[in-house]
């Protein structure tokens, strides 16, 4: 996934365009980085994404602010709601009654941008996808075993949890997202060695064929009982 301050310039930009308030900083200015800066902030704080950044900017279409320093304020605001509505649906263990729906539903999730699925790393991650670690044989013996570094998880969105729904018997051998957010699981989930973005080079969070294969290769490798 882009760093936020790959992208932050074009969404500004798209956003200004879409609600073009007279109080705008020229662009290029010095004023204008000053502004720039807080949104960059705000962003990385919030480990926000463009797709969700863009996502709030269309939903205050319909009570658009009336001054540029609203606009902040009501782009994060919209964020949290959309993050909120996501964690409470998945909660109180509502299934969708079709993956179409649950699909729909989770579209604008803050987690895995509408896949189901979010990336979690292994605590001792270091770019690598196999880690190679000390663990006690048949024998009690410590023997060094490749084990999965980073893994697909069931999002807690819809999506996420419908897919969780119908995998069944092999739902304890793939994590969960709200087990990791909830301090469960030995799982991260954001990427140790980039606490901005979160993610690893060649995979994103919103790639499912991706995120399925790192499932196959997971469960293929025994799931959590690698820890």
């Amino acid at each position: 996934m882009a760093k936020v301050r790959d992208w932050l310039d074009d969404f500004l930009e798209r956003h200004r365009r879409r609600f073009n308030p007279f109080d705008w900083p020229e662009p290029g200015s010095d004023e204008n980085a000053d502004y720039a800066r807080m949104w960059l902030d705000a962003f990385v704080r919030d480990k926000v994404r463009e797709q969700e950044a863009d996502a709030a900017s269309v939903r205050l279409g319909q009570t658009p602010p009336n001054w540029r320093n609203d606009h902040l304020p009501a782009v994060m605001a919209e964020i949290k709601a959309m993050r909120e509505a996501s964690t409470a649906q998945a909660g109180h263990g509502v299934i969708a009654d079709s993956i179409e729906t649950a699909r729909v539903q989770s579209r604008h999730c803050g987690w895995c941008n509408g896949s189901g699925l979010r990336t979690v790393f292994h605590p001792r991650y270091d770019g690598s996808g196999i880690l190679m670690l000390e663990r006690e044989d048949d024998r009690g013996e410590l023997r060094k075993r490749p084990t999965a570094a980073r893994v697909a998880a069931h999002c807690i969105c819809p999506l996420g949890q419908y897919m969780r729904a119908k995998v069944g018997d092999d739902n304890a051998r793939i994590p969960e997202l709200r087990r990791v957010l909830d301090g469960r699981s030995l799982w991260m989930a954001h990427d140790p060695t980039r606490p901005e973005d979160g993610m690893v080079p060649g995979m994103t969070e919103a790639d499912p064929r991706a995120a399925r294969e790192q499932v196959v290769e997971w469960i293929g490798g025994g799931g959590e009982k690698a820890f």
